[in-house]
Parts: C-alpha cells; structure tokens; sequence
C-alpha cells in the first residue's frame, strides 16, 4: 500500500506486466505508478484500468492486459493530444 502518495513501482515489480495474470490494487498501482487511493478513485469514477471480480462482492482485480490497455489509452503526442 502507498498510503496515498504518489508511488513508482518498486524493485519487487519491475518485470513487464503479464497480460494474462490478476494484479490486485496495490499491485495496480505500482505498475501505473500512482497511488493505491488514486486507484480506487479511478474505480469508483468508472475510469481508469477495467476492474474484474470473480464473483460478486469480490476484491477488485485488474488483468494485465486491462492494465496495459489503460496505459495505451492515456498516452498523448508531444502536441498533448491523444495517441
């Protein structure tokens, strides 16, 4: 957990992100690089990675590829628009 302050990952994930395995938040956000906070706002915005529950009521997982599809998404040119 980043206790709400802005975050790069850490040594123990730095290997690319497996876009076939399940990150919880805490994982989510270091690979993004954010806060765990900054995470779950995004989720209850409805923005950000695409969350997946096993089942209802399940802690919110993030598949790799989901987050390697945000990041997509979010990048811009060097004029500031998006890719």
């Amino acid at each position: 957990m980043t206790n709400g302050k802005r975050c790069r990952p850490t040594a123990e994930i730095t290997a690319p992100i497996n876009p076939d395995k399940l990150y919880n938040t805490a994982e989510a956000a270091d690979l993004l690089g954010v806060s765990y906070a900054t995470i779950e706002r995004w989720r209850q915005l409805g923005v950000g990675p695409v969350v997946t529950r096993l089942y209802e009521g399940a802690t919110p997982r993030y598949r790799g590829s989901d987050l390697l599809a945000a990041m997509d998404a979010g990048r811009e040119t060097q004029t500031g628009t998006a890719a």
